[in-house]
């Protein structure tokens, strides 16, 4: 009885909010009276499948089982931190809650472990289990996938109310790509399909966040979907690129029977626009919270350590207690223990060669040059440089000895992880304009500026440092033998050069003294000729600023700028 008189309520209210054009009357009624609630689904069988590249679910798609259970720990707890007041649930199968409810400690109002019903299907099709749990969904409801994270309400984007969908994705050519492969293999599609296809560019949704208060369009949907999965299960499971069926029959059909219902995307709410809906506009942790607060880290970006490692440092300092709760869980080295050749004894392969070894390279090079100096340390051969400073025969050992020279003196970064935890609070309690009046200065400790003869791979690893030693690397000089500026720096997997253009060289600004975004942003448009917009390339450099303090460490603030010591909960 209660069910039916909140859809009552809520009819009358959203004919009421058409009628006189009060956009946002249904999220205030829902918000406060409604209580619409949220759902998450983990279908916990496609984690043990590998390959299939991109569609790839093995650990979530993550490097590591521990970024998976970061991952689903920190979108819960947001959606907690931000819909306190709605039921979230979780549809999962046994295994599912035996792993994020009962290990990683996940607590949801409700845990329902119905998806083993799904285990005959073929285990790479994940979105199924996301099907299921929208068909089973009786009231109105917002799907979020785990790996989906808002630092704000999701209702306010509810403005029509019958559908929400992260953002569109208009004639990807993904799309294209699954539907020529199911011409290839035979599968059949419902007729429906061609008509509305006719005069459309592939148009599909991302369901990284999905729901509304149309109850019975989701019930069609879900049924007109499992129909086609259920017809051409067999010679879906027998194709090389079955992994790209999820977002035909998940993203794609959704889009096309939304259209044919509603009449136009524009009766569908969104939440971000489709160029917002692209890889660097859903990875954009470098601007959260301050202009970006939603992120969602979809298919290949959760491979990249960058983003990974940016997700577990905010997780860490937002939400300490069950970080230390899953690091127990999963002890090897924060954030590198996938790197190959990694051990618990030798946790920074990258750093070993460098300590073991110091200027073995530059003094090998420098026997060939000299065959008869016997004393090769670091005082000898800067004597060497400087007397030889113009001479080409040096240029290969000039550039050797800065490389060996800086990699010896650089600083792991856990270390760095655990010194600068107390700056993430600049970002979460200052705004922008504020944040861009700190001045910055480069961190030696990470990464320096060398100046170097030869034209080095930006992929530079002690590997190819060695093969250019021993004459197994051709790197061409610069122009007129010159020096070209570099920054020598550690990813978390290998020592790196890259050389300082683009961003790159407003480096060069932090060298010598500290300066601040306010100023970088000066200077960059001083210039007559600057095209760009001023409160864009702004965002930029926040954006530029926050990422080479917070996840790279490459920059400090000024001195007077200290880390908040009461940020000791957040540990490595």
């Amino acid at each position: 009885m209660l069910t039916i008189f909140k859809s009552l309520y809520l009819f009358f209210f959203i004919n009421l909010a058409h009628i006189f054009d009060i956009e946002n009357l249904y999220v205030i009624i829902n918000s406060s009276v409604i209580c619409m609630n949220i759902v998450q689904s983990f279908w916990s069988q496609p984690v043990h499948i590998t390959g299939d590249g991109e569609f790839e679910k093995f650990c979530g798609g993550w490097l590591c089982e521990k970024h998976h259970a970061i991952s689903w720990a920190f979108s819960l707890s947001l959606l907690r931190k931000y819909h306190n007041k709605n039921k979230i649930s979780l549809f999962t199968d046994t295994a599912g809650a035996g792993w994020l409810v009962n290990q990683v400690g996940l607590e949801y109002d409700e845990v329902n472990t119905s998806l083993d019903q799904l285990n005959h299907y073929d285990h790479t099709l994940w979105a199924i289990g996301k099907l299921y749990t929208y068909n089973h969904q009786d009231n109105p409801f917002l799907h979020v996938d785990g790996d989906v994270f808002t630092w704000q309400s999701l209702f306010p984007f509810l403005k029509k109310g019958n559908l929400l969908v992260q953002s569109f994705e208009i004639g990807h050519e993904v799309y294209r790509t699954i539907l020529k492969d199911a011409a290839a293999i035979g599968i059949k599609f419902p007729e429906i399909f061609s008509e509305i296809t006719a005069n459309l560019q592939h148009v599909a949704v991302n369901a990284g966040v999905m729901g509304g208060t149309d109850i019975e369009f989701f019930k069609k949907y879900c049924r007109f979907a499992f129909d086609f999965i259920d017809q051409n299960h067999d010679k879906i499971a027998t194709s090389e690129k079955k992994g790209g069926y999820n977002i035909i029959f998940e993203q794609l059909f959704i889009a096309l029977l939304a259209i044919r219902r509603y009449g136009s995307l524009e009766a569908i709410d969104t939440l971000v626009t489709p160029e917002v809906g692209q890889v660097a506009g859903l990875t954009a942790f470098g601007q959260v919270p301050a202009e970006v607060k939603y992120i969602h880290i979809l298919g290949m970006t959760k491979t990249m350590p960058a983003i990974s490692n940016h997700m577990e440092f905010r997780f860490a300092y937002e939400f300490p207690k069950l970080y230390r709760h899953i690091c127990q869980l999963y002890p090897e080295p924060a954030n590198f223990y996938f790197i190959k050749n990694q051990t618990p004894e030798n946790p920074f392969p990258h750093l070993s060669y460098f300590e073991q070894t110091p200027f073995r390279l530059s003094a090998q090079q420098l026997k060939k040059i000299q065959p008869d100096a016997f004393l090769t340390g670091q005082e000898e051969i800067e004597d060497t440089l400087e007397s030889n400073f113009d001479n080409p025969a040096y240029f290969k050992l000039w550039d050797l000895y800065q490389i060996e020279l800086l990699g010896i003196f650089h600083e792991p970064l856990m270390a760095q992880n655990k010194k600068l935890a107390g700056y993430w609070k600049l970002v979460y309690d200052m705004s922008m304009d504020d944040f861009m009046k700190i001045p910055f200065r480069l961190n030696t400790a990470v990464c320096n500026i060398i100046h170097l003869y030869h034209n080095w791979d930006e992929k530079m690893t002690t590997d190819n440092l060695a093969a250019f030693a021993e004459n197994q690397l051709e790197l061409g000089l610069n122009s007129e033998n010159s020096f070209s500026s570099w920054l020598i720096w550690q990813s978390f997997q290998h020592i790196r050069l890259t050389r300082l253009d683009g961003w790159y060289t407003l480096f060069n600004f932090m060298e010598t003294e500290p300066v601040c975004g306010a100023t970088l942003l000066k200077l960059i448009t001083q210039g007559k000729q600057f095209m760009a917009n001023t409160e864009s390339l702004r965002s930029d450099i926040y954006y530029f600023l926050t990422s080479q303090l917070l996840l790279y460490f490459r920059i400090l603030p000024q001195e007077q700028v200290q880390p908040v010591t009461e940020t000791n909960d957040f540990t490595y």
